[in-house]
């Protein structure tokens, strides 16, 4: 096992029954991860191919862990599985919990979705709360 510390950066969001969803996953990382940080979770309206005017609660958490890249993204998909989430919710709008690896170590994973409004929003709640 290794003992280096990676950090990385996760956005966590919820159109379905969105509260819920998003303390379980607190919960659940919070257990995995003693030493996580989180942001405020902010409101947000759907972009994309989501359904209209159904809002979203997003939230930025930070991190550090000795997992690879690849580890932290299974155990993201593992609770995001846990928490209801389906294929099917690209199609249907409704997301119960949507976790994104954004950034690990300086690699930054998605650089398109550090320009989407929902990700600019919750970045400011979680300096906000640092």
């Amino acid at each position: 096992m290794s003992y280096l510390h990676h950090k990385c950066l996760l956005c966590i969001g919820s159109n379905c029954e969105a509260e819920l969803h998003l303390k379980k996953a607190e919960k659940t990382l919070d257990s995995i991860f003693p030493n996580i940080r989180w942001g405020k979770a902010v409101c947000t309206p759907s972009e994309g191919n989501g359904r209209k005017g159904c809002d979203y609660l997003n939230r930025i958490a930070s991190l550090e862990t000795a997992m690879t890249e690849k580890e932290v993204t299974e155990l993201m998909k593992t609770i995001e599985r846990k928490n209801g989430r389906t294929p099917a919710d690209k199609e249907t709008g409704l997301v119960p919990l949507d976790i994104d690896l954004l950034q690990y170590d300086s690699q930054i994973l998605k650089p398109l979705d550090f320009e989407k409004e929902y990700i600019r929003k919750a970045m400011r709640a979680f300096a906000e709360t640092s």
